[in-house]
């Protein structure tokens, strides 16, 4: 038998609630998707200074979650050689499509 040291109790209820963070993340897949797909298309729009970028793959994307319902996408991409990062602010709407509150 293992014996337990003080503090045990609160390190469990931490890994709980990380182990329960972890599995909320899991729902978020369908929301980053659709995100990701309204920020390329917002970064590919008319007059957009890297419409003719190669974007990375959404695996390569880092995502960031507000409390306003909102979703911080950074996408990778090259153009003319050069490498850079696109960042669009995602703001869910009540069709569950997602805007970009920045461009």
């Amino acid at each position: 038998m293992i014996k337990l040291g003080r503090g045990t109790g609160l390190l469990t209820a931490m890994l709980g609630t990380v182990a329960l963070g972890i599995a909320a993340c899991g729902g978020a897949s369908k929301d980053d998707k659709v995100a990701y797909e309204g920020c390329i298309a917002s970064a590919k729009k008319p007059g957009s200074k890297v419409a003719n970028a190669t974007f990375a793959p959404q695996d390569k994307a880092t995502f960031g979650y507000m409390q306003d319902s909102s979703i911080n996408v950074r996408i990778p991409y090259e153009m003319g050689g050069q490498s850079g990062t696109h960042e669009c602010s995602m703001l869910k709407q009540a069709d569950g499509s997602y805007k970009d509150q920045l461009g």
